[in-house]
């Protein structure tokens, strides 16, 4: 259903978007539950909750992955849910950086763009022109700094906002 849906989508928008293969948007949402009426989703003393982890294909604005998870479960072990497709481009939020992850992703031929956390500790081996006008303030290749050693996560962008 959801092929088809795109399908349909794709050829009847006037979305245009010069990347050739799909981007994918990966998040979570924590949805607040009346803990006295659905008591297995604790969270906190007072506080129920589960956490939503969502990807959103942008051409279609269809969510072609949704899993649920107990809210206390961090936003980062949500990619392990995941099946990362060759080719494809993922843009996730700075609470998914894992490090370890992200090298599988990389290994694995998928591209993806990150916000960096203040604290990222990396090495610029080189840098693009950025494209200002749609909001790109750096466009960078780096070595990321992992437990006192540089190791390389190539094709994918990163983009400090």
């Amino acid at each position: 259903m959801i092929a088809e849906a795109q399908k349909i989508c794709i050829s009847s928008t006037d979305f245009n978007l010069s990347i050739k293969g799909n981007v994918y948007v990966f998040d979570s949402t924590t949805i607040d539950l009346w803990l006295n009426v659905f008591c297995w989703a604790t969270f906190r003393r007072a506080k129920g909750a589960v956490k939503l982890h969502t990807l959103l294909d942008i051409k279609t604005a269809i969510h072609i992955f949704m899993h649920i998870t107990p809210a206390s479960v961090h936003d980062v072990n949500g990619l392990d849910f995941l099946t990362f497709e060759t080719g494809r481009y993922y843009i996730i939020d700075c609470g998914y950086i894992g490090f370890n992850r992200l090298s599988t992703i990389d290994k694995d031929d998928v591209f993806f763009v990150i916000r960096a956390k203040a604290n990222l500790k990396f090495t610029r081996v080189s840098s693009e022109k950025p494209d200002k006008a749609n909001g790109v303030l750096c466009d960078q290749r780096m070595l990321l700094q992992m437990r006192l050693k540089l190791k390389p996560i190539s094709p994918s962008l990163l983009i400090q906002l």
